[in-house]
């Protein structure tokens, strides 16, 4: 029987921590399926699947990880995988690369996201950053977005400015396109 994890963190970046883990897991046999692993100024976050050996129950691996955390300073939670959660798809069919710019303000990532639920557009990955400081400070988000049904990547752009509102932002929409392996 398969046993599939999810592992989520964070803590205090340093150099070396993809590494040890990666390694850690991959000496424990598990094998890394899917990983989002990110800085966040001075902090790294993460989510990762691995599908665990016969070998190596679940509790052993949170024991382990629980040991390395403390080590590593980082808190590591591990939580078990259905098998329904692990034969989710993500459907790439009608998916977008949103990219937004502008003068940093309260509410751009709530009122975009929000304005994207009401079109039913589901958000499959998202990254901000902030640069600068102050009233000069730039905010940068991207989204990967996907659509249940037809939507034009005109469209979403003309519906996306609805919501910009002042000062305004820069919004762009491109079709993601996709190679069948």
């Amino acid at each position: 029987m398969n046993r599939n994890v999810v592992i989520t963190g964070a803590g205090h970046d340093r150099v070396g921590i993809v590494a040890d883990l990666s390694e850690f897991l991959f000496n424990c046999g598990c094998n890394l399926l899917d990983s989002s692993m990110t800085l966040l100024r001075g902090s790294f976050a993460l989510i990762l699947m691995a599908a665990l050996p016969e070998n190596l129950s679940i509790e052993d691996l949170r024991s382990r990880l629980g040991d390395l955390g403390a080590q590593w300073n980082l808190i590591l939670n591990v939580r078990e995988l259905s098998d329904a959660e692990l034969s989710e798809k993500l459907s790439l069919q009608d998916s977008f690369i949103i990219a937004v710019y502008g003068a940093d303000r309260t509410g751009i990532v709530a009122g975009i996201t929000r304005h994207l639920a009401k079109l039913n557009m589901n958000i499959t990955d998202v990254a901000t950053k902030f640069s600068g400081s102050g009233e000069k400070g730039i905010f940068v988000m991207i989204l990967e977005v996907s659509s249940p049904g037809d939507m034009a990547a005109h469209r979403l752009q003309e519906e996306l400015a609805k919501c910009c509102g002042e000062p305004p932002l820069d919004i762009s929409v491109q079709e993601l396109e996709t190679v069948e392996l």
